[in-house]
């Protein structure tokens, strides 16, 4: 698949079959996650790949979203350092780049923002996470159930300005 194509075509998924993924499509798909950049190159980043039931139906229960977190086949949580200077735009650059993956592997996956959010430190009670690292966000990845019309997109000229407003 070419990367404008997945672009194009990558949905946020909030339906799935309740499929187990394998480890490898997994790995492939956090370590696309790995590659992205990051503020200075600090990599400060841990990703928590969870396929226990009990665990997935733990963190569904504590969130909002669920409903959706439940029925995928994995969660990735993605912690970074507390003294990130950059966490939210590495955390974003990861993320893209793993959902840009799971897609190209044929998955469909949502993220679900967990940045100071009511849910994180239970989130993190549930990994174990370390002290001086904060959940930011997860990543529910399966096999799609029901795939989502794509949303109206701006067009490039309605959201591009040359050199300056006028």
């Amino acid at each position: 698949m070419e990367v404008l194509q997945a672009m194009e075509t990558r949905r946020s998924i909030r339906s799935f079959t309740c499929e187990d993924v394998p480890l490898e499509d997994l790995k492939k798909i956090v370590n696309a996650g790995r590659l992205a950049p990051t503020g200075k190159n600090c990599q400060d980043w841990r990703f928590v790949i969870i396929t226990d039931e009990d665990k997935r139906r733990a963190i569904a229960g504590g969130t909002a979203n669920g409903p959706y977190v439940k029925d995928g086949g994995a969660i990735v949580v993605i912690l970074v350092g507390r003294g990130n200077a950059t966490p939210l735009f590495d955390t974003g650059t990861a993320m893209e780049n793993m959902m840009l993956m799971a897609h190209e592997l044929g998955y469909g996956s949502v993220w679900v923002n967990s940045y100071r959010r009511d849910h994180s430190s239970m989130v993190h009670s549930i990994v174990h996470g370390p002290e001086d690292m904060e959940v930011m966000a997860m990543l529910e990845v399966g096999r799609v159930k029901d795939w989502p019309h794509a949303p109206e997109k701006k067009s490039l000229e309605d959201v591009v300005i040359y050199n300056q407003f006028a």
